[in-house]
């Protein structure tokens, strides 16, 4: 009726519509993620291609506090200094927040127990992509250069995101992430981050919108 009436309009199309639209697909609008524990996925990229420095691969989105042990190794703190300031409070790790919530028993509790004290120890990613410091130090030395050709054209660039839930500033970072800067987004402890908990998810702080946004 508003064509019609000389009115601009059309269809809005669904997700499934959309995501597998033939011209998007060939304009490689989407590119595919796999996470170890949810299987494969498809996030936006980058609307640009770089013929000498093309995106990153694809990093996944953590669970909360998930990659905290990690940050405080790579900041100098030893394993057991990471672990007092989990047990006072000052940071939070995956682990700590399902043992408050599962107790001490539990199997995912215990796993990331396991992730905590590797990561602590500086072990890389087991999820599948290199560490923030490996690719912090991708841009510098000897390798540089040819890193550049592989690993994005911001390789050895480190970024901080402090944004509270906004998903204009978390794919801001998805973006600087994909063109292969080390971007960290800081979390504030007690507070419910709404693109993490905002539509579908496999699991609790793991919605659709957190994995497509938050993939630093």
């Amino acid at each position: 009726r508003a064509t019609d009436a000389g009115v601009p309009a059309t269809r809005a199309r669904t997700e499934a519509e959309v995501v597998h639209d033939p011209q998007l697909q060939a304009n490689g609008t989407f590119q595919a993620g796999k996470h170890l524990l949810f299987g494969a996925y498809r996030v936006p990229k980058f609307p640009g291609a770089f013929s000498s420095t093309p995106l990153a691969p694809v990093a996944t989105a953590p669970f909360v506090g998930e990659q905290t042990m990690k940050i405080l190794a790579e900041a100098g703190y030893s394993t057991e200094e990471a672990f007092k300031m989990v047990d006072e409070g000052v940071a939070t790790s995956t682990s700590s927040l399902l043992i408050k919530k599962e107790g001490s028993k539990s199997k995912k509790a215990k796993v990331f127990n396991i992730l905590d004290k590797l990561q602590a120890a500086g072990a890389p990613d087991l999820w599948g992509a290199e560490s923030p410091q490996e690719r912090s130090q991708l841009g510098s030395g000897d390798a540089g250069a040819e890193a550049l050709k592989t690993g994005g054209p911001l390789v050895g660039i480190q970024v901080l995101e402090f944004s509270r839930g906004g998903i204009s500033a978390a794919f801001a970072g998805a973006i600087l992430s994909d063109m292969g800067a080390d971007v960290t987004k800081v979390e504030f402890a007690g507070e419910s981050c709404m693109v993490r908990e905002g539509g579908p998810a496999p699991a609790e702080g793991m919605s659709a919108m957190h994995m497509c946004v938050n993939r630093n």
